[in-house]
């Protein structure tokens, strides 16, 4: 008892370490950490770029993968505490499935006319999760 007021004393006084594994092992995703991950993936995602000679014309569709790691982060969090599979992850990672692909297309330009039929892929497997959840 004593030691969760001495947490939220110095969560109060703003001492306190948020970047800390829980009880269960878990590591607290704070903001800090969040932004943390997204600039070193879109940093290795442009150092790879430079030292192979790709080619992200589109690099602004790298943005789309920001939302698509959160929900799917969000979705994967869900999971872990409930041990099995919600609606509502199965929901948010159905969700990061779309941004996923709208975001490989345009970061890779690659053809509608030729990658349409995907769409109908991330569909199913949107709804795959969906189905296995209880």
């Amino acid at each position: 008892m004593s030691e969760e007021i001495s947490k939220l004393k110095a969560e109060e006084a703003g001492t306190f370490n948020t970047h800390h594994i829980d009880d269960d092992n878990n590591w607290n995703w704070d903001n800090n950490s969040k932004m943390g991950l997204i600039f070193v993936l879109v940093g290795v995602g442009l150092l790879v770029a430079n030292m192979t000679g790709l080619s992200f014309t589109n690099w602004w569709a790298l943005f789309f993968f920001i939302p698509a790691v959160i929900s799917f982060g969000k979705g994967f969090q869900k999971y872990t505490r409930a041990g099995y599979l919600t609606h509502s992850a199965a929901g948010a990672m159905g969700g990061s499935l779309f941004m996923i692909f709208l975001g490989s297309m345009f970061l890779f330009g690659l053809s509608w006319s030729t990658f349409w039929p995907a769409i109908f892929i991330v569909i199913g497997a949107s709804s795959l999760l969906k189905a296995m959840a209880r």
